[in-house]
């Protein structure tokens, strides 16, 4: 979507689904695999079976389902550091999000920066995660609307700042 506000052309970009197939619910269940976590990991899938059979077929809300599910992934990584939360980030975009882009949006991305417009990457997954892929692009004109995390004494505590950036939600985050 293009926009001009105040003078300033930008343009907003979808991430999951659009400028990647990759997507970072994905990423975090198999890092957690990766790193030792995968039973952790596979008690949330199980435990959450019903829900997304239910989603599924329609009888619940999937957005909502999704947003729930977001949550419910947060909390295996709980305790986290900052740091470890940039690690994990760079882990999805390198392995997950970055390998599995649409060259074609890129490449119109990227031809949005060249005639001088900012581009914002807008999604629900978690802001670390969209602001490493951000730097992917390598131009100073990127700017990122993302779940925002919630930290107190230096961890993780599992849960957002705030709503899930999806839907009216994500409207209302790029239109500031």
């Amino acid at each position: 979507m293009y926009y001009n506000v105040v003078g300033m052309d930008y343009v907003a970009a979808d991430v999951e689904g659009t400028l990647t197939a990759g997507s970072m619910w994905r990423g975090i269940g198999r890092y957690l695999t990766e790193t030792g976590r995968e039973g952790a990991y596979q008690r949330l899938v199980a435990r959450t079976l019903p829900g997304i059979l239910a989603m599924r077929l329609g009888l619940i809300e999937r957005q909502s389902y999704k947003n729930r599910w977001l949550e419910m992934e947060a909390g295996l990584l709980t305790g986290y550091t900052p740091d470890d939360m940039a690690a994990l980030a760079e882990w999805i975009v390198e392995k997950e999000l970055w390998p599995l882009r649409r060259p074609e949006v890129v490449a119109e991305l990227i031809a949005h920066q060249e005639a001088g417009r900012v581009i914002v990457l807008a999604s629900g997954m978690y802001e670390i995660v969209l602001q490493t892929l951000a730097r992917r692009f390598e131009a100073e004109r990127v700017e990122t609307a993302g779940t925002v995390l919630a930290y107190r004494d230096g961890h993780f505590e599992g849960r957002f700042v705030g709503p899930v950036c999806v839907a009216e939600e994500k409207a209302r985050r790029v239109s500031l």
